[in-house]
């Protein structure tokens, strides 16, 4: 499904508009790996945000672009065919994003499956298979976009200092994974199979950073290359959010 984030802040007095997020990725998260199932959330998606734009940039007096991170890892690719999936077979949509001036970035999970299992595990105490689905996700973008991905948003909010060194390495110049106020913890759902855990982002910043060479949560001021961090508005969820516009 396509799911949504915010966040906005100002830094030295120059404001900066809201961002919203959206997750280009399978209806269900426990996706099964002999059917091929349209993404049926991406395309009701498009649709939405399709009637939107122009009723937010009559509202706003600006033309509104969006964000969409695609997921475009090895679970796309042995659920349907190729990883490059979602940009080849909803070429058409994609342009029609392009054309918008939307963001297009790459949105890795780290899912593998096993076979004693039969389902899928969330891997991340191994690190040589994330960096292999981050490796994925950057070369398929460049093989169907024709240049280098500059927008990262890993999934579940899971990120660690090798990675986001290897998100650096690839090009990437923002990241949008964060979610203030996280605790670290051992899984993200006690329906699902993972390894590893969780970083604590209790008391990372709420604002746009440059990350610290030694730790990814900390701010360093002086540091004037690398990626940017954007960390996500959050709530705690009180109840149903709905978007009402005319």
């Amino acid at each position: 499904h396509a799911q949504g984030a915010a966040w906005s802040l100002t830094m030295n007095d120059a404001h900066v508009p809201p961002t919203w997020c959206i997750d280009v990725e399978p209806d269900a998260r426990i996706i099964d790996r002999r059917a091929t199932e349209p993404w049926r959330g991406f395309e009701q998606t498009v649709a939405v945000i399709r009637e939107l734009r122009p009723w937010l940039g009559e509202v706003t007096g600006r033309t509104p672009h969006f964000s969409w991170y695609y997921r475009l890892d090895p679970q796309v690719a042995l659920a349907h065919g190729s990883p490059a999936w979602p940009l080849t077979h909803y070429q058409a949509l994609l342009a029609e994003l392009v054309a918008g001036v939307d963001e297009i970035g790459v949105h890795p999970h780290a899912y593998r499956f096993d076979e004693k299992l039969d389902t899928w595990v969330s891997e991340y105490e191994d690190q040589g298979w994330v960096d292999h689905c981050v490796r994925m996700c950057f070369e398929s973008f460049r093989e169907v976009m024709g240049r280098g991905c500059t927008s990262f948003r890993f999934g579940d909010a899971w990120l660690n200092h090798a990675t986001l060194r290897l998100v650096e390495e690839l090009g990437a110049r923002f990241d949008l994974t964060l979610e203030p106020g996280m605790e670290a913890r051992s899984t993200q759902s006690s329906h699902e199979h993972w390894t590893g855990h969780y970083p604590d982002l209790t008391e990372i910043p709420t604002v746009a950073y440059r990350p610290s060479k030694d730790d990814f949560r900390r701010p360093d001021p002086e540091r004037r290359d690398g990626v940017w961090m954007f960390p996500l508005t959050t709530a705690r969820r009180t109840g149903a959010v709905h978007l009402a516009y005319e």
